[in-house]
């Protein structure tokens, strides 16, 4: 996706989340009932794997979160509005939890290069 094609899903996401937010009786989408990624595309008629694939969700979602500053609270289930700080908060515990296991990994990796015992034949 190019930016402008993120920017326009994620502000459509967005929008979509905010009326199941405003208009509960017409849109069941909350941390009890995330929407899936390629439902949300389905909403729009994209077409997984010809329009979209789950990068392009995450990308539209980590926008709509970094530039747009919206609260779009995530799990394993799916997606939602955040309701209040404590889901906001749930989310990003596990934002943070993944941060983590990246910055563990990358350190993993690095000690390769740092410990001489990992070239026997050097």
């Amino acid at each position: 996706m190019t930016g402008t094609e993120v920017k326009k899903f994620a502000e459509m996401i967005v929008a979509l989340l905010k009326f199941a937010v405003e208009h509960p009786e017409k849109e069941q989408i909350d941390s009890e009932t995330p929407i899936k990624g390629s439902k949300i595309a389905e909403r729009f008629n994209l077409r997984f794997g010809t329009d979209y694939d789950d990068s392009d969700v995450r990308q539209a979602v980590n926008f709509s979160r970094s530039t747009l500053k919206q609260p779009v609270c995530s799990s394993c289930k799916g997606y939602w509005f955040a309701r209040n700080k404590s889901e906001w908060d749930s989310t990003t515990s596990g934002l943070k939890s993944r941060i983590s296991e990246m910055q563990s990994a990358i350190t993993g990796g690095d000690r390769y290069w740092l410990d001489p015992g990992m070239f026997p034949n050097e």
